[in-house]
């Protein structure tokens, strides 16, 4: 069994935003929550996404399916990252399994 990444190892908090609604007039505003136990490495990316599309990324965000806070949260691309007064949009998400049917952590682009 894969051992979670360690909350020392986890150092960061974020503002997640998600859950966007279109009226078809307006974007509604997004619903907020905070996320404890993650970490942010603002180092350019370089990636290539699933569909063979090249990502250049301003940051990789880790989020771990046990020790984050709070467990089990999903992302999907165009959610919003907030952190250290920076504004990321999400771009691509891996997910990374261990030897369950569980993820074991996040590995999200963000640019």
């Amino acid at each position: 069994m894969i051992k979670q990444i360690p909350r020392s190892r986890l150092p960061h908090t974020i503002t997640h935003k998600y859950d966007f609604t279109n009226t078809g007039e307006a974007i509604n505003d997004p619903t907020s929550r905070e996320i404890q136990f993650v970490k942010i490495d603002e180092q350019q990316v370089l990636k290539m996404s699933k569909d063979g599309k090249e990502i250049i990324g301003k940051a990789t965000l880790f989020y771990d399916y046990q020790n984050s806070i709070p467990k089990h949260l999903t992302f999907t691309e165009q959610d919003l990252i907030t952190f250290n007064g920076r504004e990321y949009e999400v771009r691509d998400i891996d997910t990374l399994y261990g030897n369950g049917t569980n993820p074991h952590h996040y590995e999200i682009i963000l640019v």
